[in-house]
């Protein structure tokens, strides 16, 4: 991050850039038929938004020309591509370049120019809603998600309510098929994939706890919506704090036990 030249960039209208690899046909648009020829359809040229193939031909698409620029795909992560002086980080039609060389990016970037349709965003400092705060001091960066923890707190209905220190209670969360049922004037499964999000990005101190109501999506009872707002409320409490990366010399990978035994205790 401190030593490197980033820039984001984002492919116009991704999926209608990829060629297609068979024949597709389909109605023509309403108000567009013809009244003596109400039988006529249209052949694509290009991939469709909708179409299932879609978002698989748009990569491959951009994949090759990639790799006509002398990058390399990652074995271990299909979305880096790597050369000599610049790294890519692909996220459908969304992409970070990182170079210690600018120059290096904006050739790459103009060579992209000739063959997509892409808009220049600046360096990095949000990618898909992830914000990227970096501190030149000790040359930490930390991901937060202020704008999505704000939709969960007003998806919950907890704009008003008070912040919470922790995000889970001591008592283990169960099955509570004799419970209570939950509220329903919000939607628990929406929340959950929120919060899944959070978890993946920004906030894994929250991802026992979501993984925790994320096993009662299918039959929630007010026991779940309760577990829910509290993770709610430590959020409201933590919504500027984020997670924070600080790069080392050091390969040395931690790794922590499952200790809820994958989320099968105290679910019966």
């Amino acid at each position: 991050m401190f030593e490197l030249e980033t820039r984001c960039i984002n492919f116009s209208n991704a999926f209608v850039q990829a060629k297609l690899d068979e024949p597709i046909y389909i109605h023509t648009p309403r108000g567009f038929c013809s009244a003596s020829r109400p039988e006529t359809c249209l052949c694509l040229n290009k991939s469709l938004y909708g179409i299932s193939q879609a978002p698989r031909l748009w990569f491959e698409h951009l994949k090759t020309h990639l790799l006509k620029r002398n990058f390399s795909q990652s074995r271990h992560d299909p979305c880096l591509f790597y050369s000599a002086t610049v790294t890519l980080v692909v996220y459908v039609d969304n992409v970070i370049c990182a170079s210690k060389d600018p120059t290096a990016i904006q050739t790459v970037l103009d060579s992209l120019k000739s063959e997509f349709t892409l808009t220049e965003e600046g360096e990095l400092a949000t990618f898909l809603g992830i914000s990227v705060d970096c501190n030149w001091t000790d040359k930490s960066f930390t991901l937060t998600q202020t704008g999505l923890i704000d939709r969960v707190i007003a998806a919950a209905g907890m704009t008003n309510c008070q912040g919470n220190r922790t995000p889970a209670t001591q008592k283990p969360l169960i099955k509570d098929s004799n419970g209570d049922p939950m509220d329903k004037t919000w939607n628990y499964h929406s929340v959950v994939g929120m919060l899944l999000y959070l978890t993946n990005n920004s906030c894994p101190d929250i991802a026992f706890a979501v993984h925790q109501c994320a096993c009662f999506s299918h039959a929630p009872h007010k026991s779940h919506a309760t577990a829910i707002k509290t993770i709610v409320r430590y959020l409201l409490a933590t919504r500027d704090k984020g997670m924070v990366m600080r790069p080392t010399g050091n390969l040395k990978l931690d790794c922590y036990c499952n200790a809820d035994f994958a989320g099968l205790w105290g679910s019966k």
